[in-house]
């Protein structure tokens, strides 16, 4: 065994089910079984793990959870499992809930549940959970300061958004509605944990698995799809798997359990990208920066990297475009995953590209600085350009203050930060700022320069105020902690995804949503084609511990005709030292290829005044 060095235990719940009354599945039993063997070789006798199962895996003759009621995956029993997982763990704990099997989704009101069965082993029937009853078990192991991993192996729509069923052959894991009322009604008791408040919108994507009241840095979510595409389980070496479980897998053998779920979750998107299924973009949710399952591993890492894609004909797609800042002519190094991964695999599909520059924003050093070589240098290492002033203005400026510290300062000569000499700032901790604030006006700066006029009509976004509406490119007067909304519309026939980029002090980037991507579908009977994000404005505290009220923000929706991660251009608050465990950023969860890549951003900026 080679169980880690943590004082945390650990606790698994692995749900697989293929034994369904109708549309049964094949390889949901065989995911968790691998699953679990590969959690007791390394976690040892660290982990306690749950196991519910409907079927025979792979390699196995007799169905155990046939004869064994504490193995059936029964809505009792999942609930127990969950309930019992809360009472016996302690603060710090990591749990794990594995569930691979049938998703659905009530089309009245959009709420997506997990298909579990009843207690009858003989002629069972279909028993839902309901995801937001799920969501509030999370909770309370949230609040209990545990740390969580959910992974759902299925998918709610079965592709009815798209109109297109599955493909010849295609093993789907999504159970129709219309099947489950006639066999069973939806469980009284299974929504007796819902609150209005907790419904996000007239219809459900998966961000209702994200119930607000959870504390999204602990815990993550990962998915096999998005709300409009499909799961799919086909034959891997012979056995069908889970595609997304089989990846996930890999992940964690590949990356180690201490991994962080950006790490992880780049890994696996990665792949089902390149097994060339179609409609499968799995999404995340949550703290990226959370380890999967286990005690965080830190690396630190300064690199911007992207992952790459070699298509069957041998040639490279970069999973970033223009909406990434990415342009044509940028240069790239490219390393081998094994590289970074110091794994033994001689030959992969998914490389790791180091982003060579971030665009054009030139940094002027002065000649008379000490150690003007080793300043050259470190930009280099940095992909940073060196400003040839007066030639090319620069972007940013280094002065020497008095004190032995440094100045920067932007283009106009304005000062953005003070480095005194007491705080020791080494010639790397210069130009890390730096990388970071070329990496946060690059962000803040990305415009499409030549929009698709027929996407920009297919919307509409706008933030309400008090009743009254306004526009992009709007500034809005705000005191603290008043309630502002944004509302996306898609006026087409055409899904539209969408990703919220907040401009915070502190030259931070983060997501507003914590989730990979959100898509609002095209309006049809029984479901809204309209999204509200509703927020509270506020100073943070350490602007008022600083002795200032008031505060920007700056809000950038960004919206894409497929599936799009933007987290390459998120960043923590500058003088945090977030450590990453591998050098990935997560990127593109990817479309078909055939796709165009359209995409434009529109910005509202946020004035609080305490």
């Amino acid at each position: 065994m080679n169980a880690q060095p943590d004082t945390a235990a650990y606790h698994a719940l692995l749900i697989g089910i293929n034994d369904y009354p109708d549309k049964p599945l094949k390889g949901c039993v065989s995911d968790v079984y691998y699953i679990k063997s590969h959690l007791e070789d390394t976690l040892g006798d660290a982990i306690q793990i749950h196991l519910l199962i409907a079927g025979i895996p792979a390699g196995q003759d007799l169905d155990l959870s046939a004869q064994n009621s504490a193995l059936w995956p029964s809505y009792h029993n999942v609930i127990s499992a969950l309930r019992n997982i809360t009472t016996q763990s302690k603060e710090g704990d990591c749990v794990y809930i594995h569930y691979s099997g049938h998703g659905t989704q009530d089309p009245e009101d959009g709420d997506l549940a997990l298909v579990l069965l009843n207690e009858n082993l003989g002629q069972p029937q279909i028993e839902l959970l309901w995801t937001d009853v799920l969501a509030n078990m999370v909770q309370a192991m949230v609040d209990k300061g545990l740390r969580v991993t959910l992974a759902l192996d299925c998918c709610f729509s079965g592709g009815i958004f798209r109109g297109d069923g599955p493909e010849e052959g295609e093993i789907l894991r999504f159970y129709p509605y219309d099947k489950v009322t006639r066999k069973r009604p939806a469980s009284s008791h299974s929504r007796t944990c819902n609150s209005a408040s907790t419904r996000p919108s007239a219809y459900r994507d998966l961000s209702a698995l994200l119930n607000w009241q959870v504390d999204p840095n602990r815990h993550a979510i990962l998915a096999a799809c998005g709300a409009n595409e499909t799961a799919k389980e086909p034959k891997i070496n012979g056995q069908n798997r889970g595609l997304f479980s089989y990846f996930l897998l890999d992940a964690m053998k590949k990356y180690g359990l201490s991994a962080s779920h950006a790490d992880i979750f780049s890994y696996l998107s990665g792949n089902v990208k390149a097994s060339g299924v179609r409609r499968q973009n799995p999404w995340r949710a949550g703290n990226r920066n959370q380890a999967f399952f286990g005690r965080q591993l830190h690396r630190r890492t300064t690199e911007s990297l992207i992952t790459v894609l070699r298509d069957r004909d041998g040639t490279l797609e970069l999973q970033a475009g223009h909406a990434h800042g990415i342009c044509a002519g940028d240069e790239f190094s490219i390393l081998p995953a094994s590289v970074a991964l110091q794994s033994s695999a001689q030959d992969s599909a998914i490389y790791k590209v180091l982003f060579a520059r971030p665009l054009t924003f030139p940094v002027w050093i002065p000649r008379n600085l000490p150690a003007f070589e080793e300043w050259i240098t470190a930009l280099q290492q940095r992909s940073l350009q060196l400003s040839d002033f007066p030639q090319t203005p620069p972007a940013f400026e280094v002065a020497l203050i008095q004190d032995g510290g440094y100045r920067i300062l932007n283009g106009s000569s304005e000062e953005l930060l003070i480095l005194p000499s007491r705080a020791k700032p080494s010639i790397s901790d210069v130009v890390n700022i730096l990388e970071h604030l070329a990496r946060y006006q690059l962000a803040r700066t990305l415009v499409n320069q030549f929009p698709n006029p027929i996407f920009t009509q297919s919307y509409e976004v706008y933030m309400q105020l008090f009743g009254k509406r306004y526009e992009p490119g709007s500034e809005l007067k705000v005191s603290n902690f008043s309630k502002i909304s944004l509302v996306v519309r898609n006026l087409g026939n055409q899904p539209i995804y969408m990703v919220v980029l907040n401009f915070r002090h502190g030259w931070q980037v983060n997501n507003l949503f914590n989730a990979t991507y959100n898509v609002i579908l095209p309006r049809s009977e029984g479901r809204s084609s309209e999204r509200t994000i509703s927020f509270r404005a506020q100073v943070p505290d350490e602007v008022m511990e600083k002795g200032q009220n008031e505060c920007k923000d700056v809000l950038r929706v960004m919206l894409t005709s497929r599936p799009t991660s933007f987290e390459l251009l998120e960043l923590d608050r500058l003088g945090e030292v977030k450590e990453r465990l591998s050098k990935e950023s997560s990127v593109r969860a990817g479309g078909d290829d055939e796709e165009e890549e359209i995409w434009s951003v529109e910005e509202f900026c946020i004035c609080v005044s305490a």
